[in-house]
């Protein structure tokens, strides 16, 4: 945990909260598992089936797991006073355009939760 809390890129910060919480939490694991197959469904059959699990971030076009998305926003606040992906005082994610910069920086960190 010291290496996320001394790690500036951001990038590399999210990535090393997703495995952490990976690690750490079987529940998170289910759940990042679960995600994934998912996901590779969607990938797979260019459908995406709202009775499966995980619609979290599915705006961004890439769909991250609910509790990953709140570990991430959660160690961003902390760190750095704010968070990237979510403004607390508005209750509500920052852009939403599937083609801005914060998009192409989760599909960089996360491929593996890409919708298309």
């Amino acid at each position: 945990a010291e290496d996320i809390v001394n790690e500036t890129d951001y990038k590399k910060r999210w990535r090393k909260v997703h495995d952490l919480l990976g690690k750490t939490n079987p529940k998170a694991l289910k759940e990042q598992k679960a995600q994934q197959r998912a996901l590779k469904k969607v990938r797979e059959n260019k459908v995406y089936n709202k009775k499966e699990k995980g619609a979290m971030g599915l705006k961004f076009g890439v769909s991250v797991p609910r509790m990953t998305w709140q570990a991430i926003v959660g160690v961003d606040e902390m760190l750095d006073g704010k968070s990237r992906l979510f403004d607390t005082a508005k209750k509500e994610s920052k852009d939403r355009s599937a083609t801005n910069g914060l998009v192409q920086d989760l599909r960089e960190v996360f491929p593996e939760y890409r919708v298309n």
